[in-house]
């Protein structure tokens, strides 16, 4: 493929969820065609109205959507989160690839807008978010049988064509997230008995729990809890700031008028 017949573009709206752009629905389509093929399902594929939605929301951080069209076909995506309230100096990428086309050619072609966008933005971490099967797993035309494992040595992911491109330019696995599946049925049946057994084991706790926004009184613990959140998970040797919570981020926004 070459790479200057590619037309990429930059968008920071995605229209409305009640009436996505045509730009949000192209990229939900890869997204589910890039997912299918890596992971045997669309588990994780955000829904036009989703990337709508998430791109309207610029209280603490803005969206940058990068595409990449051969033609009139959306090729492949770079969703790029800008924090503007806490890691200010830092990026999150998630790369979403048709896999019809080459990805190191869709990549390449994007990629000069995104480090055009880092400079002018004065960031100097991206973290880059890419979803592989576990080792061992194919699906479609992307699978093969070498492990790569991060820094840490705490779980591997298969290497893709993505992740080549990747470690080519300097990146470096850091952290590997794992996503279970869960029988909620099973669970349910096994879970039987569970909760008295577990009031005799933990006195002086309660579980509680809620629908919806956090209840007025727990909003200063749920402020705690997620500042915590922001560096207590582990992250390799990823340069993460502390994020600053309170009860009124907590608490649910009034939708702005317009």
């Amino acid at each position: 493929m070459d790479v200057a017949s590619l037309q990429v573009t930059v968008r920071t709206s995605l229209g409305t969820p009640e009436a996505p752009s045509r730009a949000a629905i192209e990229a939900a389509q890869v997204w589910a065609l890039d997912e299918r093929a890596e992971l045997g399902h669309g588990d994780f594929v955000y829904s036009p109205r989703e990337l709508a939605a998430s791109y309207a929301d610029t209280e603490r951080q803005r969206s940058v959507l990068v595409t990449a069209h051969e033609g009139d076909r959306c090729a492949g995506l770079i969703r790029l989160q800008l924090p503007d309230v806490d890691n200010q100096r830092l990026v999150a990428a998630d790369v979403r690839l048709d896999p019809a086309f080459d990805a190191a050619a869709i990549l390449t072609g994007m990629w000069t807008v995104v480090t055009d966008l880092l400079a002018a933005e004065e960031r100097h971490t991206i973290i880059v978010w890419h979803h592989s099967a576990l080792p061992g797993e194919r699906f479609g035309s992307t699978g093969n049988n070498i492990n790569l494992s991060p820094k840490t040595g705490a779980g591997a992911v298969r290497r893709t064509s993505v992740t080549d491109w990747l470690q080519a330019r300097g990146f470096e696995l850091e952290q590997v997230e794992v996503a279970s599946t869960l029988d909620v049925a099973e669970a349910l049946a096994r879970a039987v008995g569970l909760e008295s057994a577990g009031a005799v084991a933990s006195p002086g706790y309660d579980v509680v729990s809620w629908v919806g926004p956090t209840p007025p009184e727990l909003q200063d613990a749920m402020a705690a809890q997620r500042a915590r959140m922001s560096t207590d998970v582990p992250m390799g040797e990823i340069a993460m700031e502390p994020e600053v919570w309170d009860a009124a981020r907590v608490r649910p926004r009034t939708p702005r008028s317009r």
